[in-house]
């Protein structure tokens, strides 16, 4: 398993998921590994708020895609110029 650099909520987690996703998917890694691996590459308030899933929450990595990055949307770069925010 490669080292992935941890997601401490700091950096934008969409950034972080695509790399993760990406590096899953080049080692061919089957989506039920991938989902519960991804705990790993997360450090500080993003691994409090993984642990804090209830259990049988997340049940595909697909899921998991959409809530993560949900979740710390605010860290997110945005996408498109200021005219593209104003609408």
């Amino acid at each position: 398993i490669p080292n992935i650099l941890k997601y401490d909520d700091t950096m934008d987690p969409d950034e972080h998921i695509d790399t993760y996703e990406w590096t899953m998917t080049s080692l061919r890694m089957d989506k039920i590994f991938t989902c519960s691996y991804f705990s790993v590459t997360l450090s500080g308030n993003a691994s409090k708020w993984f642990k804090a899933l209830r259990p049988g929450s997340i049940s595909s990595f697909e899921q998991l895609r959409y809530l993560f990055p949900h979740n710390f949307m605010q860290l997110g770069k945005v996408k498109g110029d200021a005219n593209y925010i104003k609408t």
